[in-house]
């Protein structure tokens, strides 16, 4: 992809979800506590990706894991 085109359709994906952001920032300012009851039931699975995540690039960087998706043993040069 050109790098043009890649910066303008960038720049089109980001503002919306920016605005969008800077607009749920101003309406939950003054009502925080609603807000963070809500997203504690998102801290469970987020904090377990996370986990997964650097898991599963701890088992590539020892060789147990291929680079790659979907996760398959390393060969390790043994057929």
């Amino acid at each position: 992809m050109e790098p043009a085109r890649f910066r303008l359709y960038t720049v089109l994906g980001s503002v919306p979800f920016t605005l969008a952001l800077i607009y749920a920032g101003t309406v939950l300012r003054s009502n925080r506590a609603a807000g963070s009851s809500t997203l504690a039931y998102f801290n469970c699975p987020l904090i377990a990706r996370v986990v997964l995540g650097v898991v599963f690039i701890a088992l590539q960087i020892a060789g147990i894991l291929a680079p790659g998706w979907p996760p398959r043993r390393a060969q390790n040069g043994l057929q």
